[in-house]
C-alpha cells in the first residue's frame, strides 16, 4: 500500500507499507477518540513525533527523555 507523506503540507512523497500494517492502521484509527481521518494523517503525525522524540533525545538527559515517554504513555 502507498501512503502520501506530506512535507510542509505542499508536498507529497510516496512510501510503500504491507498490507498487514495499513490494515492494523485502519483498525486502530477507526476509534473515533483517537481523531484520525485517514492512514495518511496517522502515518503522518506518528512520523512527525517519531522524528520529534529522536531530535530531542540529543538535547536532554536521560531522566527527561524518561519523563516526556511515561507523559506520552499516559503515565504522568
Amino acid at each position: 500500500m502507498k501512503v502520501e507523506i506530506t512535507k510542509d503540507m505542499t508536498e507529497t512523497k510516496p512510501i510503500n507499507l504491507k498490507k498487514s500494517v495499513f490494515d492494523s492502521i485502519e483498525l486502530k484509527i477507526k476509534d473515533p477518540i483517537l481523531g484520525f481521518e485517514s492512514v495518511e494523517e496517522y502515518v503522518h503525525y506518528i512520523l512527525e513525533k517519531a522524528l520529534e522524540i529522536h531530535d530531542e533525545s540529543d538535547k536532554r538527559s536521560e531522566d527527561e527523555r524518561v519523563e516526556e515517554k511515561l507523559k506520552q504513555l499516559g503515565y504522568i
